[in-house]
């Protein structure tokens, strides 16, 4: 799961959590004060009758407080009775039939024969001496009633409310992960970048960062900007220095060589007039001479090749196109192995699709690559193996007015985890150097190869199983 999305979903659940807290708290807190306030509204309504109940009594106006008494049931809907007794009679009671009469008992008293489980309010008052009580008995339904009335008109206000919180809490919860993730994946594909060695970006332009800041994501972005900044500028350092010293090396190296054929030209000339003793010293010269051409020779297409990675990172790499017979190319390409496979017991053979028509290429830039493909192939197959270099014009779709040009060995194969990098520069699959005999590479040839191809106009790949053999091929077009 993204980073944007991770952020999003636990911005959301943490406004959901809160929404609801808040929600649930000021329901219950609501609830409370709904309670409080009908339970102070029956006291002050029991007052209210006490009261009128004090003042009949003082100026003996029973019809006043009857007639009060019986409108308590009609004004007050939850009021399932009311009296008022001095202990024998009742004074005045929402039955009717019970005014002026005897009391029966505590339930008659309150009317409970009538209202069920009623919540009684009652007290007791002395006047002139005499004891009085009165009593008010409420409807449990009713207040429960009234009061979850209530609650609901609260509970629909807080879900309008909540509705809308949430819905601008989402909202603000993706733009502060946007916000937030934003640039930690512009920093995370700067990084790849990086990594694959790509240091021209937009993130170098350091002037878009503020220099004073406290966000610590700017400070991050402004950091590896500079980071960026000192790594190009390493980089840069390391070419003009790779250029300028295989530069330098190129022309001594000539004429090393120059040297060594000389002096071994100059053997060649004296050895059949040398005495037995001197020919066999000469002898051995000679095939001193021929090690150090042939690792000066190394030497020289190793600077070959990095000259060309140096041309290649600064854009100056070119390509000179002409008509060219590919199956030409192919030959020359696989007699300069010919021997080579022959040493190392290892069949190489051609299979090449007749009548090809002329291709518009650099001959010696195509020559490179497969000589670069066939060696690799031979290096990495063992005795008794076979490589087959193939050229034709595929009968499908896939690759229209392209050649297809493919090296195929038998060799110890590339792991799937490796395919992706082999076309880097300076990468070598690392888990077949043990299987190497002859000396091992610096990693370019590939790359080099991969650019040629592109600047062709054409692509390169490679299908492997390791253990069984590699395909590398290459399309060029007609």
């Amino acid at each position: 799961m993204s980073l944007k999305a991770k952020l999003s979903l636990i911005m959301v659940f943490l406004i959901v959590f809160i929404t609801g807290l808040f929600g649930f708290v000021l329901y219950f807190s609501e609830s409370k004060v709904l309670k409080a306030h009908q339970s102070e509204r029956l006291t002050t309504l029991f007052k209210s009758f006490v009261q009128v109940a004090h003042e009949s009594v003082l100026s003996q106006d029973d019809l006043a407080l009857i007639s009060y008494t019986f409108r308590m049931k009609e004004s007050h809907i939850e009021v399932v009775s009311a009296y008022v007794h001095d202990g024998r009679k009742y004074l005045a009671n929402t039955d009717k039939n019970l005014v002026r009469k005897d009391i029966v008992g505590i339930a008659s008293a309150a009317g409970l024969s009538r209202g069920g489980n009623p919540e009684i309010i009652s007290d007791e008052f002395e006047l002139k001496g005499k004891k009085y009580a009165a009593g008010i008995a409420f409807s449990k339904e009713i207040l429960a009633g009234g009061i979850n009335n209530a609650l609901g008109l609260v509970a629909r206000k807080i879900l309008k409310v909540s509705v809308i919180v949430l819905a601008a809490g989402v909202i603000i919860a993706l733009w502060l992960a946007f916000s937030i993730s934003s640039p930690v994946i512009r920093l995370s594909k700067a990084a790849q970048e990086v990594g694959k060695g790509n240091f021209s970006l937009d993130l170098l332009k350091s002037g878009n960062f503020p220099t004073n800041t406290k966000n610590e994501i700017e400070v991050l972005e402004r950091e590896f900007a500079r980071m960026v900044v000192k790594l190009l500028e390493l980089d840069e350092m390391k070419k003009d220095f790779v250029s300028a010293v295989t530069h330098e090396l190129k022309s001594p190296l000539s004429a090393i060589e120059s040297y060594i054929d000389l002096i071994r030209n100059e053997l060649d000339s004296k050895i059949k007039s040398a005495g037995e003793g001197m020919r066999q010293n000469m002898l051995e010269w000679v095939k001193d001479l021929d090690y150090i051409k042939q690792n000066t020779e190394r030497l020289y297409n190793f600077i070959s090749d990095l000259l060309d990675a140096a041309k290649i990172e600064r854009g100056k790499f070119e390509i000179n196109k002409a008509a060219v017979k590919l199956e030409q190319i192919i030959s020359d390409a696989v007699f300069l192995f010919a021997e080579k496979a022959r040493s190392i017991g290892v069949v190489l053979e051609t299979d090449m699709q007749q009548k090809l028509p002329e291709a518009q290429a650099d001959q010696e830039r195509i020559k490179q690559v497969l000589s670069n493909l066939i060696s690799n192939a031979l290096k990495y197959t063992p005795r008794g193996g076979k490589v087959k270099v193939s050229a034709k014009m595929p009968d499908t779709t896939d690759y229209p007015l392209y050649f297809v040009v493919s090296v195929e060995d038998t060799g110890t194969g590339i792991p799937q985890s490796e395919i992706y990098r082999i076309f880097g520069k300076f990468e070598q699959v690392k888990s077949a150097r043990p299987n190497v005999k002859c000396p091992k590479g610096a990693g370019l040839g590939l790359y080099i190869a991969r650019t040629v191809v592109e600047a062709h106009g054409g692509t390169i790949g490679v299908e492997s199983i390791e253990g069984k053999g590699s395909k590398f091929y290459f399309t060029l077009p007609i």
